[in-house]
């Protein structure tokens, strides 16, 4: 048997969106540079909804038959980036990333639908998150680092509100490079509509 995978739910960003995503998260390493932090590669960047856990890989095509009925309640969501954001809160800080903004209400009923239809393979529980694009998860829980990076999310200014379609659904599969940079790899893809 295969080994388990760790999955989410969610989508991968490209162009032009990831070009900006590169400069700001440049913006933010530049500002937090003594903060040990596990940096998303370069280009690889995702709109996360949930994390599924480890999942074992005969379980894809389940996961994407219990999504597909959520996805098609769901035309395509016309979104933006939003602002920085720190999870599960700026105060106590483990991962910083851009927030969405856009048609949220819809997006929200989208991540409650999927994440009810994934509950029967998920194997974390951890509190709902907004969706969000991840950039960084510290590698340290000290509170010099949580205060190094909140400062850095209130200092470093940025002009977001650059838009996007969110058209499709995405079964992710995170690992890391060589230089422990997470990246995202698609297993299943499901449309809105």
């Amino acid at each position: 048997m295969l080994d388990a995978v760790r999955v989410f739910i969610g989508c991968r960003i490209g162009p032009p969106l990831s070009d900006f995503l590169n400069e700001a998260k440049l913006d933010l390493k530049r500002r937090s540079a003594t903060v040990p932090a596990r940096w998303v590669h370069d280009n690889a960047y995702a709109l996360i909804f949930f994390a599924m856990g480890e999942v074992e890989p005969y379980r894809m095509l389940d996961i994407e038959r219990a999504i597909q009925p959520v996805c098609r309640q769901f035309p395509p969501l016309q979104l933006s980036l939003g602002g920085w954001i720190g999870l599960p809160s700026t105060v106590s800080l483990r991962q910083v990333g851009v927030s969405i903004a856009g048609d949220v209400g819809r997006l929200t009923g989208l991540q409650e639908g999927l994440r009810a239809a994934c509950v029967p393979f998920m194997h974390v529980t951890e509190r709902p998150v907004p969706p969000h694009i991840p950039l960084a998860m510290l590698r340290s829980e000290s509170p010099e680092a949580k205060t190094t990076m909140g400062l850095a999310l209130r200092h470093v200014k940025r002009e977001f509100g650059q838009p996007f379609t969110l058209s499709a659904v995405e079964v992710l599969r995170t690992a890391a490079d060589e230089n422990m940079a997470a990246q995202y790899e698609a297993l299943k893809t499901v449309s809105l509509g």
